[in-house]
């Protein structure tokens, strides 16, 4: 298993609607066959990580290029959001 970590700083003011389109995307991510496993925002520094699998290089590679189709199968929605802020 494969597992990708992607880390992105976001303009706070665009924090919100970047929330909103990433729920979006990680569905369709999800529908075709990638597992997001985590997604988090750092407030403090407005800084959105997320983490998703592959099964191994090969699956990972076909899904980036769209060279493989969905596997069907109901999936349920194990995405785990976080938030973290500075309460100093």
């Amino acid at each position: 298993m494969i597992t990708e970590l992607r880390r992105y700083r976001i303009r706070p003011e665009m924090l919100p609607s970047w929330v909103d389109f990433f729920e979006e995307a990680a569905r369709r991510n999800e529908d075709g066959g990638s597992q997001v496993e985590f997604a988090g925002v750092d407030a403090e520094t407005s800084t959105f990580v997320w983490l998703r699998t592959y099964a191994d290089e090969a699956d990972r590679e076909a899904r980036k290029t769209g060279s493989t189709a969905p596997t069907g199968g109901s999936r349920t929605r194990p995405t785990r959001w976080a938030t973290s802020s500075s309460t100093t």
